[in-house]
């Protein structure tokens, strides 16, 4: 039985509920704020949704336990939730929180436990057309072992459940010079905390420098572009560290064929193994006609080689 009890709203926002749609700041440096919308650039009013959800379950087994040990409850489900959609002119906002607070009846059927959810992304222009700051938050519940228990529903409690924190601070410059040549440099900076796992875990902090600069206004374009990334840990495990360096020739053979020749160095950090070496590749992109591209590369890493091809036709 689930009941609605309170909820307003101003604006057509979508999602209205939670967990309806998937995370939407979980990867570090996939998206800004705007483009999670598709509307770059829009500057509409601010949209806000929120809601109170009431539901009540009966359970015969509220821990999932033998049957001989099984206890019985009625199970109270409050949960608050706030949606926001916010797109301003220097900044940009958009995203859910959702509070599920779990009360059991009798007390000593299980413990009262919160689940908080969050997911937030958000975006903001320093300095016009160059300097800018996204921040991220992904709040959840999952589960610790595949073998574990593992509910659909927070009615039910146990041990196997754990919740996930991610904060990004993602400062970048991005911008496009008057000769054609565009650039980036972005720096994320990511933290994840697990807690309540039914065995320590290892908390970590993520770094990743990345920066890239393209110029193909002329038949002989280029590339050059670096991705240095660190992992570190809050127990004794070593870092986590990978460099990868690479230039990148590019000819505009036609007007739908280009082509490109690339060389780098790559240099690998791993608890039990370290690699460096020298890497090097050819690829290509085609679009025969305007909704259709087609693009492949093959890249050598000695003593392996790696092929992938894609052909994208949207409709």
């Amino acid at each position: 039985m689930a009941l609605s009890v309170a909820t307003a709203q101003t604006g057509p926002y979508v999602p209205e509920t939670p967990g309806s749609t998937g995370p939407i700041s979980s990867t570090p440096g996939s998206t800004s704020a705007r483009e999670a919308l598709g509307t770059t650039g829009d500057t509409r009013p601010s949209l806000w949704s929120a809601s109170i959800g009431l539901q009540e379950t009966y359970t015969n087994n509220v821990n999932l336990n033998p049957s001989n040990v099984a206890k019985s409850a009625f199970v109270t489900e409050i949960t608050p939730f706030l949606g926001v959609r916010y797109l301003g002119p220097r900044a940009s906002l958009v995203g859910n929180v959702s509070l599920p607070v779990v009360i059991y009846a009798p007390s000593d059927a299980a413990e009262n436990r919160v689940y908080p959810t969050v997911d937030l992304l958000g975006d903001l222009t320093l300095v016009d057309d160059f300097l800018f700051l996204e921040g991220a938050v992904n709040v959840g519940q999952q589960f610790f072992s595949p073998f574990g228990a593992q509910p659909v529903s927070l009615a039910n409690s146990t041990n196997n459940r754990y919740r996930s924190s991610v904060y990004r601070i993602s400062p970048f410059i991005k911008g496009r010079t008057g000769y054609g040549t565009e650039y980036e440099l972005r720096n994320d900076n990511v933290w994840t905390n697990l807690s309540g796992a039914p065995i320590n875990t290892n908390n970590a902090q993520y770094t990743n420098l990345y920066g890239n600069v393209t110029n193909t206004q002329t038949t002989l374009g280029w590339r050059a572009s670096f991705d240095y990334s660190d992992v570190h840990f809050e127990n004794d495990q070593p870092s986590t560290v990978t460099q990868l360096y690479r230039g990148t020739g590019i000819y505009t053979a036609t007007s739908s064929l280009q082509l490109s020749a690339s060389a780098g160095w790559e240099r690998n950090e791993f608890q039990f193994t370290n690699s460096q070496d020298v890497i090097y590749g050819v690829g290509f992109v085609w679009r025969p006609t305007p909704v259709t591209r087609a693009l492949g590369t093959s890249v050598q890493v000695d003593p392996v080689q790696y092929c992938s091809w894609k052909s994208v036709t949207p409709y």
